[in-house]
């Protein structure tokens, strides 16, 4: 009964009515649209991978991203490969990300490190929304409810 309730209250917590479009995002997925895995712990293996924008002129070529996970699956990391740093050098950029709470379409998590901040003053907690098994998008939580960035897509 107590897995229930938590699979409910995740399952509340990711909830993304559509709503319209905010500067710089797209229109979330509505719950149709959302890619849902048939147990929570599968949502690891679906996010783990190379990624890129969508948008990108040469997406999945420059700099795309790996996500993986801590064995304890409390850690998302998400590298680049070819991130530059203040000198302008090429380097390899990982940054972790502190899981809150898993569902049937995503992962909730707060970076580590984190120095931007909401209006209320505090750190920003991202949303990773699955559209398909091979797409997904970020949502801040500070954002508009239904709000979501341009696409992400699996690099082939």
């Amino acid at each position: 009964m107590k897995q229930i309730k938590l699979l409910l209250i995740l399952i509340l917590l990711f909830t993304i009515p559509a709503a319209s479009i905010v500067s710089g995002q797209q229109t979330a997925p509505t719950p149709r649209q959302v890619f849902k895995v048939e147990k929570p712990e599968q949502i690891f293996s679906v996010l783990e991978g190379k990624w890129d924008w969508e948008y990108l002129e040469k997406s999945c070529q420059d700099n795309p991203f790996m996500i993986s996970f801590s064995e304890n699956h409390k850690e998302l990391y998400l590298t680049y490969e070819n991130s530059k740093n203040a000198e302008g050098k090429t380097e390899k950029k990982t940054y972790t990300y502190n899981l809150l709470a898993i569902s049937l379409f995503g992962v909730r998590g707060q970076m580590q490190d984190e120095k931007r901040l909401t209006d209320n003053k505090q750190p920003i907690i991202w949303q990773f929304i699955l559209l398909s098994k091979d797409e997904f998008c970020w949502h801040r939580t500070d954002w508009a409810q239904g709000t979501c960035t341009k696409k992400i897509v699996r690099c082939k």
